[in-house]
């Protein structure tokens, strides 16, 4: 089925540690997808300190900003300096498994990618103001430029490119909240989803097995949301209606608060950066903060930086190779994302090469994709298939490739790795004069209330 990304803005949870879920549950192994990552560096004071990302063609990782940074005003809003740049080390160590000490542990070194284009973030953001000002005529919105974009983004955002590559066999689309082309949101009121992270629990402590809990959006008005997807409110957070169309505002903002299912149930420190799932192999929001009562989380949207993601990636990701274990009874097949992150079209015409008829192959057959869409791919092993080794082949214009096989698979466990010092990956909390309010001011009026947020910083 294929995916239009759109521009879109989500407040993600801000930690350069994320470690459990509170009042989580076990993940499973069958659950758990290989693009979720945790990875460990350490500072230019030699503290080290692990976090969440999402693993993107086994070469990038796409996480939050304070991870590896240090954030400061730049005079224009937040910007950060990168630790690797401070002389610190640049070694990265990449954990995959439901395991805290993981099932795989790979090791290399990174730098971090100077992507973002606060331009085109800008003008993403304002396309999607114009719409919906055209799309209420009766409602008595405006669009001013300081008002509208004054601590609307926090740029809490990073693209790490690794040295070598780590092995990926899953692979999920990067997903903006709304398609401007065909009007349509991905996420909705009343929407849930199944946030799965390492980061400290309940206890305070670091868990052995990945936690998961169910968050959704809720809009209730007693909740200050500084972005809401197409849906002008007043002054006084109510939905703007036919009988209260003055004063009505349209606030974007580059992140977006969710609610626990159950109450204090949410991501904590050691989980910023970790990606959240809209569906399988698809995710659309990064962790950011949590709030110091435990009663809402903050999403970082992929929405309006994904364009300027997809220009440093510059390909059709895919996953790094899919294999099958010979000794399993039963059918077995698995299915990825591809996505587009060129900025050109790409038809895609997949076949598998070599296979000796081990394989067949379901999705993406003669798909045309647009910048930022993608499809699903499916590899499935035939009955009395032999061991064998193939490739697959997408036929896009840089005729991208990954291995296939059906062999008996070794277990990988490297077993303990020590862990990490506790406190060294704190939440990290926005200033209210800096913070994303959008056209609400919100964080100048958490200031004025009072609100008390987690402000754990980690440097």
């Amino acid at each position: 089925m294929k995916k239009l990304l759109a521009v879109s803005v989500l407040a993600a949870l801000t930690t350069t540690q994320a470690n459990a879920v509170s009042l989580g549950t076990d993940v499973d192994e069958s659950d758990y997808r290989d693009y979720i990552v945790r990875f460990e560096t350490q500072d230019s004071d030699g503290v080290k300190s692990t976090c969440g990302g999402l693993l993107v063609a086994g070469e990038y990782i796409v996480t939050a900003a304070h991870c590896v940074g240090e954030r400061y005003n730049d005079g224009i809003g937040s910007a950060y300096n990168w630790e690797i740049d401070q002389g610190a080390n640049d070694a990265i160590a990449v954990y995959q498994g439901v395991k805290y000490n993981a099932n795989k542990k790979t090791e290399t070194t990174y730098q971090v990618v100077d992507f973002l284009d606060r331009d085109k973030t800008e003008d993403e953001a304002y396309a999607e103001v114009d719409q919906v000002i055209a799309e209420n005529p009766t409602f008595s919105l405006s669009k001013d430029a300081e008002d509208w974009t004054k601590g609307a983004f926090h740029y809490d955002i990073a693209l790490l490119k690794l040295t070598n590559k780590v092995s990926q066999a899953s692979s999920a689309a990067m997903l903006q909240s709304y398609t401007r082309t065909t009007d349509t949101w991905n996420v909705n009121d009343g929407d849930s989803f199944i946030f799965r992270g390492w980061g400290r629990d309940e206890n305070d402590a670091t868990p052995e097995t990945m936690q998961q809990t169910e968050i959704n959006i809720d809009r209730k008005e007693e909740i200050w949301v500084s972005y809401i997807p197409q849906l002008p409110r007043n002054f006084d957070n109510k939905l703007c209606t036919g009988d209260a169309a003055e004063s009505c505002k349209y606030g974007i903002s580059d992140l977006i608060q969710m609610r626990p299912s159950t109450a204090k149930s949410l991501p904590q420190s050691g989980d910023s950066g970790t990606p959240l799932e809209i569906q399988p192999n698809s995710v659309y929001a990064l962790a950011k903060r949590t709030a110091f009562d435990d009663t809402w989380v903050q999403f970082t949207h992929l929405s309006w930086y994904l364009p300027s993601i997809a220009d440093a990636i510059n390909q059709v990701t895919t996953p790094t190779n899919v294999s099958f274990d010979a000794s399993e009874a039963g059918p077995q097949s698995h299915t990825f994302a591809v996505q587009n992150l060129t900025s050109f079209d790409e038809t895609l015409n997949p076949y598998i090469a070599n296979d000796n008829g081990a394989f067949s192959l379901s999705g993406c057959d003669n798909e045309m994709l647009k910048p930022l869409e993608s499809c699903d791919i499916t590899v499935t092993v035939n009955d009395g298939a032999e061991k064998t080794d193939a490739i697959l082949y997408l036929v896009d214009t840089n005729d991208t490739s990954l291995d296939i096989s059906y062999k008996i698979e070794e277990k990988d466990d490297n077993g303990s790795t020590g862990g990490v010092t506790d406190g060294d990956d704190e939440l990290e909390t926005i200033d209210s004069d800096n913070g994303g309010g959008g056209s609400f001011g919100l964080w100048s009026l958490l200031a004025l209330f009072g609100m008390s947020i987690k402000r754990r910083y980690s440097h």
